[in-house]
């Protein structure tokens, strides 16, 4: 043992490119702000209304349909979360 000589494992082993970091928006947000949404948080929960409405419109029609006239998602987006829960418990 007192003569190996290992390798370091850290060592950059070939040459890597370094790219520089992004500055700038990520694409979600402004794929948020294109659809009229103020950040990628109420994009992504009005999707999810509209996903859980299109897969059971009987159940979740309403939610959509609330979202839709009154232009608010939060609302919506937690009464379909809480019947997903709901529905899993039972």
């Amino acid at each position: 043992m007192a003569g190996r000589h290992g390798n370091n494992q850290f060592k950059i082993k070939e040459d890597r490119e370094n790219f520089p970091t992004p500055k700038g928006k990520r694409t979600q947000d402004v794929a948020a702000k294109e659809a009229g949404f103020h950040n990628r948080k109420t994009y992504d929960q009005a999707k999810a209304v509209r996903a859980a409405a299109k897969a059971e419109p009987e159940k979740h029609g309403k939610a959509l349909a609330d979202m839709n006239r009154t232009g608010r998602v939060n609302g919506p987006f937690k009464r379909v979360k809480v019947a997903r829960q709901a529905a899993a418990m039972a």
